[in-house]
């Protein structure tokens, strides 16, 4: 049976292994000692023998641009064996004697893996569609890693990509040699999100597995119950976790104070907003602020440490769109409706935290149209705002401080107080008329149209008027 380590087990094998960072790598690998403090061998990666080792400072790295290094046995486990941070930690508590306490571990998600030493293999494939993706959105593969957090050194170790090549089988498993993308979730002590896996009725198994979405490159091969195209897979049973980029992760947990806190629909748009100073979590669609019927523990702490005095929740351009292919008998309001209820449940899940103690100020808000169709905030700064980027921040710090809260590239509702029928406004859902006018231009190319159970239509006048059959 595969063993899981507690945290507190975690912290004696970090004690246990301090100091002990060349014999764990003298393991794996010849080190000749040098003048002075200095060891010197073959790099794993490259191969050449320009890998060092640094007794004074316990440091080691390779001169020849690997991008490896570190300054524990850990990180040298994890970067330069690529072994996974449970079984690096299991070798290091056999090599150095330390007793755990074994019990089940969560189930990583069984992989396909592609030929040893392959670019697949690292993620890094310059022609994937993970890649190409990123590039898109102005960011690299080095912008969406995860780290962990050794509060016993106060130091971070890398851990692994966020973002990969790959794809999922028809079993929920990973296949690395698939050309979607994987999106792996990390919380803020860096470990993987787990959830607990259900069977076909939706029982609970006992078995825990690795969270992860899928992105698909091609949605038109993954269509919903009602034949329409998906982007995203979450795993069966998942639940809703928050996706946390690691700059927020570091400032967590080096206690910072984070004013403002930004969450987005989409992994993306939050690592390209975090790239550029606007600190960004991400929920997986616009109804999944909370998980459970409650607000996810790992925002409520970042809340609290950070000492959040504001959280926006900010949509997309379209926040307040028509569905683009209305049928006759569909409810013109569905759409718009949905945007509301995130809303009012973003506002209400928010001011729960009163319960707590903690107080902030709670913002919806939306991406402003633009000639270019730039709906998100990724969108945005890899579009028009690409190389202005500060821009962004700058019209934000301006319009906060507006009465209407109205700037150039985005509008902000403070809603801590609203009323659910002052919210509703915001979408014209607060009457037909007012709903009618806000999209009279889409409308009144109908015959007709539903709102809620009844009948409309815009006449030749364009005045709303009742299409209700008489009965």
């Amino acid at each position: 049976m595969s063993q899981y380590i507690t945290k507190d087990n975690t912290d004696r094998i970090k004690r246990a292994a301090e100091g002990h960072v060349l014999e764990v790598i003298r393991d794996f690998q010849d080190m000749e000692e040098q003048k002075g403090y200095d060891y010197r061998g073959k790099c794993p990666v490259c191969g050449k023998n320009t890998f060092n080792y640094n007794s004074k400072k316990e440091l080691y790295g390779c001169f020849n641009k690997c991008n490896v290094g570190g300054h524990d046995a850990l990180t040298y486990l994890m970067k330069v064996q690529n072994m996974a941070f449970n079984d690096a930690l299991l070798y290091l508590a056999k090599r150095f004697g330390v007793d755990i306490t074994s019990s089940p571990v969560p189930a990583k998600p069984k992989i396909t893996k592609p030929k040893q030493g392959s670019k697949e293999l690292k993620g890094l494939d310059a022609s994937s569609y993970c890649v190409a993706m990123l590039q898109g959105s102005g960011l690299t593969m080095d912008d969406v890693v995860a780290h962990i957090f050794d509060s016993t050194t106060n130091r971070t170790v890398t851990l692994s990509h966020t973002f990969s090549k790959g794809t999922v089988n028809s079993k929920g498993d990973i296949d690395l040699n698939g050309d979607d993308v994987i999106i792996k979730y990390y919380d803020l002590e860096g470990k993987p999100v787990t959830y607990e896996q259900k069977d076909a009725k939706g029982k609970p198994t006992g078995k825990m597995r690795e969270y992860f979405r899928v992105r698909w490159q091609y949605p038109e091969e993954h269509l919903d119950k009602e034949g329409k195209p998906f982007k995203y897979r979450s795993p069966y049973g998942g639940g809703t976790p928050i996706y946390i980029p690691d700059k927020i992760r570091q400032l967590y947990n080096k206690g910072e104070h984070l004013q403002r806190l930004f969450i987005q629909e989409g992994e993306k748009k939050a690592e390209k907003a975090c790239k550029h100073g606007m600190y960004s979590l991400a929920i997986s669609g616009i109804q999944n602020i909370a998980c459970g019927g409650r607000l996810p523990e790992d925002l409520i702490r970042i809340i609290e440490k950070c000492h959040v005095q504001e959280v926006f929740f900010i949509m997309d351009s379209d926040w307040n769109d028509l569905s683009a292919n209305i049928r006759i008998n569909d409810q013109v309001e569905k759409r718009p409706r949905n945007f509301y209820y995130a809303a009012r449940n973003f506002r209400d899940y928010m001011g729960s935290l009163r319960n707590r103690e903690l107080y902030v100020e709670i913002y919806v808000g939306h991406v402003q149209k633009n000639e270019q169709n730039e709906k998100g905030i990724d969108d945005l700064l890899a579009g028009s705002l690409q190389g202005k980027e500060q821009e962004l921040m700058a019209d934000f710090d301006q319009l906060i401080n507006e009465k209407n809260l109205t700037g150039k590239y985005l509008q902000l509702f403070r809603i801590s107080a609203y009323t659910d029928h002052k919210l509703s406004t915001l979408w014209g859902l607060d009457s037909v008329k007012h709903f009618a006018e806000m999209h009279k231009d889409v409308l009144s190319r109908l015959p007709e149209f539903r709102y809620g159970s009844h009948r409309w239509r815009i006449n030749e006048s364009g005045q709303l008027e009742s299409a209700q059959a008489i009965e």
